[in-house]
């Protein structure tokens, strides 16, 4: 034995080096024969990569109401209070879900131009527009069409992010 780190020689053929644990080996058999997901790791802890949670959580494939003289594009309610009314002070939720209805900044990342429309509960059908304004400031601008794609996304400071993701080709 080396006395300096307790370790045997070289060529000390002791029985302690090579001693294995009977438990031991066991344990190790039943982890490597149990079936594991893709990306388990020796925790039972994911290891896939991701970078980032998405945020255009608002798509839209628009219809002939979203773009003809409604002037009014219709949210739905769970995406809504999920994505958007979590970020807003409670004034402004009050404000929304009363019908009167608060203004949001929108940017429109394709042209980098900023607009105004207001959010609020529609009570007819009991979910949420976007209004005053819409008509003039994205379908006529941008020319949007039935069946145009759109997507938005809101971030913790009040801002609403807007971009066209996919068109139709409109046959004339």
């Amino acid at each position: 034995m080396n006395p300096r780190h307790n370790l045997p020689e070289r060529g000390d053929q002791s029985d302690d080096l090579f001693r294995i644990d009977p438990a031991a080996v066991e344990r190790m058999n039943r982890y490597h024969d149990r079936p594991r997901g893709l990306n388990d790791d020796h925790f039972g802890i994911s290891t896939e990569l991701k970078l980032h949670e998405n945020p255009w959580v608002l798509k839209k494939t628009l219809t002939i109401s979203y773009v003809d003289n409604l002037s009014r594009l219709m949210l739905k309610k769970v995406l809504v209070q999920a994505y958007i009314l979590s970020f807003m002070e409670g004034e402004q939720v009050e404000e929304v879900n009363n019908g009167a209805g608060t203004r949001v900044q929108i940017k429109d990342l394709d042209t980098g131009s900023d607009h105004e429309l207001t959010l609020r509960m529609w009570p007819a059908s009991k979910c949420y527009v976007l209004n005053d304004n819409w008509r003039e400031s994205f379908v006529r601008r941008r020319e949007l069409n039935a069946g145009d794609e759109i997507w938005m996304y809101w971030d913790r400071y009040y801002r609403c992010f807007f971009t066209v993701r996919g068109r139709v080709v409109q046959i004339n």
